[in-house]
């Protein structure tokens, strides 16, 4: 499990550090004295907080077992860990967990009950709440570095001393328990010939050469976790080794040179060492892939440089795609019988430390079952509405609750959404609710992309039809578009400005022309459209007054308007609000006295045009107020 917030930078700082360790580092003697494990301990810190979960985490079933918290811890130490934070704060605690599940914690003094303990739906929804508290996170931190500092002090105390291996140790400990992490030590230091020797390039060959740490589940994590460990600044490699990539990207940028050393150790290649994936590179790949049953593409993917992996940390040779029947042989010389097969629980010669994250035995880890698939459902698919709509809430499900859905807008500029789900429309335009759950132990990642259509309502975004529209025609879409906003701004409409035509839309249109006292025959044609485009002009224009003030009246004047039939006129007093004092019909005057104003009072005018057409009254934007005091 993944907090990204918590791995915020790594990768970049991955990268930095490969490019810089890779170029620019002096090589320095492996066996370099016990690194300083508090500098260690940040270090590892960062990327099992990124591997495993967040503050609130809860897994409620993870092998068997409920999992908790930023660390993931499980069993048993789950109950220790929650015992812990709720001694911190019993009466918050009480009322979060509910009666049952606190009285449970409290009380329970077998810890070993909670080896199988798992959670219903509603416990860890409630257990996530808690571990959201403040008094939880400073549990868990304290926890975290207690935990993440024995791991670092066992691998010391094996011998090993290379701090990026250690750092990766941390993550094998935390994952797979100190059983497990020694395994693989062991595993590495009979390659190199002693745990002193050992780098990360080592332990992560080892780790991805083992059985149960090296499972196909788990490989994303054991390279993110290199990637991020080479990266760190220190030397994490013998001066004749090099950054091992995951796949043709990684190798194409930093790690060719890896890929050259490998192909010419399992395969004779005779390749420059270069550093750099030219042809030959390309076609020494094709061969190998050829002689592995791997695709054959040239480019080193994951599965290939796997197999590379485990061929050279297992000294064998590549059979030769030309020769038949040239099987794969083991290479004698290689030091310390790094040809040894190891299997899950071979701990000769360790001496296990106490694992911080579970029993002090080995434990059992079982193999890997297929993730679970994820499905995320929405009970619209797609949602289709005008800029002036309010905004809408999501109601995404998923099949698991294990981790919270997470919500992004494809487009800002035309809506938002926030962690809820909750919609906001900006503007008009097409976006994409992108919805996901990210991956848990136990489920496959998910997401779904909801589309969202926004239609502008102003019909100034969309072409005047240049001909009559009606239900039987074939009409261009933006030309519909154009008559559903146009009945909107108009307020003689409720609908989406989608430009389909259905029987509500010559409905609407009929009972406009009724309205106006014109044909109501459903068509849009030259006399409903000139009317429309009349009324949407009088809406858009905006008036220009002015006022003489004498003792005889207050006088406006304005500029007359042919597109218009009426001119209303408002006035207030201070403190008050605006009332029509007035509606012209005669258009030919262009002035109006209002000889009801008190002399000596101020007042405030503002003007309108208007159009009235039988039962439609279209009123344009108020002018811009004048003030006057009569004499």
């Amino acid at each position: 499990m993944k907090n990204n917030n918590q791995a915020k930078g790594w990768k970049s700082a991955a990268l930095f550090g490969v490019l810089v360790t890779l170029l620019l580092l002096p090589p320095r003697p492996i066996a370099a004295a016990q690194a300083d494990v508090n500098a260690v301990v940040e270090a590892a810190a960062q990327i099992l907080y990124h591997n495993e979960g967040s503050y609130s985490s809860v897994n409620p079933n993870d092998n068997g077992a409920v999992s908790i918290g930023k660390l993931q811890w499980h069993g048993w130490r789950a109950l220790s860990l929650l015992q812990t934070i709720v001694k911190a704060d019993e009466a918050q605690a009480q009322k979060l967990l509910g009666d049952a599940l606190y009285q449970e914690i409290v009380s329970t003094k077998d810890t070993t009950k909670w080896s199988t303990r798992k959670f219903s739906t509603k416990e860890a929804a409630a257990v996530k709440t808690l571990l959201a508290t403040d008094e939880s996170k400073a549990a868990q931190d304290l926890l975290a570095v207690k935990d993440i500092t024995e791991y670092i002090e066992q691998g010391q105390r094996l011998g090993v001393v290379n701090e990026p291996a250690l750092v990766y140790f941390a993550d094998l400990a935390n994952q797979g328990g100190a059983g497990a992490a020694g395994r693989v030590a062991l595993s590495a230091s009979k390659y190199t010939g002693s745990y002193a020797a050992v780098t990360l390039n080592e332990l992560h060959q080892a780790a991805v050469c083992d059985s149960v740490m090296g499972n196909s589940a788990y490989l994303k994590r054991r390279f993110e976790t290199y990637e991020y460990a080479a990266g760190l600044g220190w030397v994490y490699c013998s001066p004749s080794d090099s950054y091992i990539p995951y796949d043709y990207v990684s190798a194409r940028d930093s790690g060719a040179a890896w890929v050259q050393r490998a192909l010419n150790t399992c395969m004779n290649a005779g390749l420059a060492v270069t550093n750099t994936y030219d042809d030959a590179t390309k076609i020494a790949v094709t061969r190998f892939q050829s002689a592995n049953q791997l695709t054959v593409d040239g480019y080193a993917g994951r599965d290939t440089i796997v197999k590379l992996m485990q061929m050279v940390f297992k000294g064998t040779t590549s059979p030769n795609p030309d020769t038949p029947g040239d099987n794969t042989t083991q290479n004698p010389t290689t030091p310390g019988n790094p040809g040894d097969t190891l299997t899950p629980g071979n701990t000769d010669d360790i001496t296990t430390p106490g694992n911080p994250g579970g029993s002090t035995q080995e434990p059992d880890i079982p193999i890997q079952k297929p993730l679970e698939k994820t499905v995320l459902k929405s009970p619209k698919a797609s949602y289709a509405v005008n800029d002036t709509s309010k905004g809408f809430q999501l109601s995404v499900t998923s099949t698991h609750t294990q981790e919270p859905l997470t919500y992004r807008s494809s487009e800002s500029a035309v809506l938002t959404v926030n962690g809820n789900g909750a919609v906001k429309l900006v503007g008009a335009g097409k976006a994409e609710i992108i919805v996901r759950q990210r991956q848990t132990d136990t489920y496959e990642a998910a997401q779904l992309n909801i589309p969202v259509t926004v239609y502008s309502t102003d019909p100034s975004d969309y072409p005047k039809p240049t001909g009559a529209l009606y239900a039987e025609k074939n009409m261009k879409k933006q030309h519909v578009q154009w008559l559903q906003a146009t009945l909107i701004a108009l307020g003689q409409a409720d609908i989406t400005v989608n430009g389909s035509w259905t029987k509500s839309m010559t409905k609407l249109v009929t009972e406009f022309q009724k309205k106006c006292g014109i044909a109501a025959d459903g068509i849009v044609g030259d006399q409903t459209q000139d009317m429309l485009k009349q009324m949407l002009a009088v809406q858009a224009k905006k008036p220009e007054t002015t006022i003489k003030c004498s003792a005889k009246a207050n006088t406006l004047s304005w500029k007359k308007y042919t597109k218009a039939n009426r001119v209303y006129i408002y006035r207030k007093e201070r403190g008050g609000s605006y009332k029509r004092i007035k509606t012209i019909t005669n258009m030919k005057k262009t002035s109006y006295e209002d000889r009801t104003a008190k002399s000596g009072a101020t007042y405030y005018y503002v003007l309108k045009y208007g159009m009235q057409q039988n039962k439609v009254i279209v009123k344009s934007q108020s002018s811009k107020g004048v003030t006057g005091i009569r004499k």
